[in-house]
């Protein structure tokens, strides 16, 4: 009797972490990068990131996505970036997307969720919305830049991959 418990449990335990190790996504990019959940029916909650990027000064941001797909009706798309700065008293006030070098937009609402020492650093969290249009274009775009307080930072060398991978795995039928 005992013995067929401790089978059942080893079972279990083995279902339930062969089904949280699974990746989402199986089109060969970094795993984690895209998460799904199922919101209902007809929507599904991605999560995509983080994205590296640096400023010319070493700083750097990590930027992520949070993008509630419904049917055809357009939405909004969350942006969450962290900033690794030796500012302890940085404070954006905006945010400047530039697309392939001519395409600009300015947020000006950002919401700050927290600021913290990192090391001989600071890490400052905050995040804003664009409409999902412009995120198509800013994921479709071969170059982008983000302006905040007095650095502009560049996507990594892993922008290309990791945004193709968006295209294929999110994106493909907008």
């Amino acid at each position: 009797m005992k013995r067929w418990i401790y089978i059942s449990l080893f079972l279990a335990c083995c279902i339930i972490l062969s089904c949280a190790s699974r990746n989402s996504t199986s089109s060969g990019q970094k795993p984690g990068l895209i998460k799904v959940f199922s919101k209902g029916r007809d929507s599904l909650l991605y999560f995509m990131g983080p994205i590296a990027y640096t400023s010319a000064n070493g700083e750097k941001m990590e930027i992520d996505y949070t993008w509630l797909k419904t049917g055809s009706s357009p939405q909004h798309v969350v942006c969450n970036f962290t900033v690794l700065c030796y500012d302890p008293h940085w404070s954006p006030s905006q945010l400047k997307i530039t697309l392939g070098g001519t395409s600009d937009t300015t947020i000006e609402q950002l919401e700050k969720f927290y600021s913290e020492a990192r090391g001989k650093g600071y890490a400052y969290r905050y995040s804003f919305q664009v409409d999902e249009s412009f995120w198509l274009k800013w994921m479709r775009a071969e170059t982008s830049s983000l302006a905040v307080v007095k650095y502009e930072f560049v996507p990594g060398k892993a922008w290309r991959r990791q945004s193709a991978a968006i295209q294929r795995s999110v994106i493909y039928d907008r």
